[in-house]
């Protein structure tokens, strides 16, 4: 993102490593790109699929307004149990809203086939992103980090980029503060003004215990550094298990 904008690059930048957080923390530092990729709008269709199954109805009509972080995913895919992080949704059929005729749609049982084929999923949505972001009229769809915003969110996208939809009965200041609760459970329990992140305490000790990693607090500036640390830990934990990394 430096390179983008010391090059002066006016057109659409998408991200697609954890945008939810990495795009927030760029943000911070003056350099979010246009919005991620994936996530939150990977979401989405497994609520239409279900709910237009439920309503005997055309997928097509329904329309999904959903808040959420990257760490809802899992619980949705049935991944994780327990509690979830916090969300907004609003489900419509042709403009009526029906969340409370459908049931528990969004922690349905829907489990998702293991290993690369997952990212068929995440290529779908970003090349129907791309799409949007290539045509003049709006298109409304999800996306993860729009302009450096926490979580995801729905939005209007076209070649003029990415704005974020107005949501019916959410404000954008409640939909920030849902997805800024959210980073705990991705392990995260504050993003400063500075673009550091620091983690969870639970989650540092059990990485300080496990891997010999001690890392309470991250510098954008470090990342690249940490993270060799880490991948050479991690090596070396697997390797006492015979397995090669």
């Amino acid at each position: 993102m430096e390179a983008v904008k010391l090059a002066d690059f006016k057109g659409h930048v998408l991200t697609a490593p954890f945008p939810d957080v990495v795009n927030y923390i760029l943000g911070k530092l003056n350099l979010a790109p246009t919005s991620g990729v994936g996530n939150l709008d990977e979401i989405v269709p497994k609520i239409r699929h279900l709910t237009a199954n439920k309503l005997n109805t055309g997928i097509s009509n329904v329309q999904v307004w959903l808040v959420a972080h990257h760490a809802l995913q899992p619980y949705v895919f049935g991944e994780i149990q327990g509690e979830p992080p916090p969300f907004y949704l609003r489900i419509e059929l042709d403009g009526a809203d029906v969340t409370g005729h459908v049931g528990n749609v969004l922690f349905a049982s829907f489990p998702l086939s293991s290993g690369p084929v997952t990212h068929f999923l995440t290529a779908g949505s970003t090349v129907r992103l791309v799409q949007a972001l290539l045509h003049p009229a709006d298109t409304f769809l999800h996306v993860p980090a729009p302009g450096g915003l926490p979580g995801g969110y729905p939005v209007f996208a076209s070649r003029n980029g990415i704005r974020l939809a107005e949501i019916p009965g959410l404000t954008q200041r409640e939909a920030v503060a849902i997805n800024n609760q959210s980073h705990r459970f991705d392990g995260i329990e504050q993003i400063q003004d500075d673009g550091i992140a620091v983690f969870e305490p639970q989650s540092v000790q059990i990485l300080r215990d496990t891997l010999g990693y001690d890392c309470p607090k991250l510098h954008p500036d470090d990342a690249e550094f940490r993270a060799t640390e880490l991948i050479a830990r991690f090596r070396t934990y697997a390797a006492k298990y015979g397995v090669s990394v």
